[in-house]
C-alpha cells in the first residue's frame, strides 16, 4: 500500500513551502522501499529553500515574513528525514531552531490562534533539535520566567496530571519527555528550561 500511494505524494500539491517539504519528505521515504524509485525533484528542493529568509525562519511562500508555525511544521519534517535534513543543510537547519527560539520568547509574539506556536508545539518540536544550544540571552525575561514555570507543571505534573481524555496530546508530552531524557544534550537542555530530570526518574 505504501508503494503505491507514496509516488503520488512525490509532487508538491500546492505552491507553498510546506507542501515543498512534505514531497521531499515523502520522496525520502519512498526512496527507503524495496522497488520503489524516487530522486528529490530539483526545482521542489530550490522552492523550498527559496522560502528561507534572512532571519532562518520559512516563509509560507516565496517573499512573505517567516511563520514560526511554518518553520515549527517544517522542522518536525527535517526531524524524521535525512533526506530533507541534508537538502537543507545544517545551516538552515539551526538556522530556523534559532528563528523559533528567537520569536517565542519575544515580547508581544503571536498567540498560537493567530500563527503563532503553543507551548507544547514548541516544546515538542525543540525538544526534537536539543543538540542545538538553546540561548536564551535575548529572551524576554518575563516570558521566559513564565516559561520556566511551566515547563515543570507540563513535563513533571504532581497528583493531578491534567490532559484527562487528550490521548494524542498524553502521547506528544511523553514524547517530549523521552526526547529530552534520551541523551545528554536533552537532559542540558531540560535544565536550561528550569527541570532537573534525575537519570533515576529517566
Amino acid at each position: 500500500m505504501l508503494a503505491e500511494a507514496l509516488p503520488g505524494l512525490v509532487k508538491p500539491r500546492c505552491g507553498n513551502s510546506i507542501s515543498y517539504a512534505e514531497a521531499i519528505y515523502s520522496t525520502g521515504l519512498a526512496a527507503s522501499l524495496k522497488g520503489v524509485a524516487a530522486e528529490v525533484d530539483s526545482a521542489t528542493a530550490d522552492k523550498l529553500r527559496q522560502c528561507i529568509n534572512s532571519d532562518g525562519g520559512f516563509a509560507w511562500i516565496e517573499g512573505m515574513y517567516s511563520s514560526a508555525l511554518v518553520t515549527a511544521v517544517i522542522l518536525e519534517r527535517c526531524a524524521d528525514s535525512d533526506v530533507l535534513r541534508d537538502l537543507l543543510g545544517d545551516d538552515a537547519v539551526r538556522g530556523a531552531v534559532r528563528y523559533l527560539d528567537r520569536t517565542y520568547f519575544e515580547k508581544g509574539r503571536l498567540p498560537a490562534w493567530c500563527g503563532g506556536i503553543s507551548f507544547e508545539q514548541y516544546m515538542h518540536v525543540r525538544s526534537r533539535f536539543a543538540a542545538i544550544p538553546f540561548d536564551a540571552k535575548d529572551a524576554d525575561g518575563e516570558r521566559l520566567s513564565d516559561f520556566r514555570k511551566s515547563v515543570k507543571e507540563y513535563l513533571v505534573p504532581g497528583k493531578v496530571r491534567g490532559l484527562n481524555g487528550s490521548i494524542l496530546l498524553k502521547a506528544r508530552r511523553v514524547q517530549t519527555l523521552r526526547n529530552l531524557v534520551s541523551t545528554d544534550s536533552g537532559i542540558a537542555l531540560a535544565r536550561k528550561w528550569g527541570v532537573r530530570l534525575f537519570s533515576g526518574r529517566r
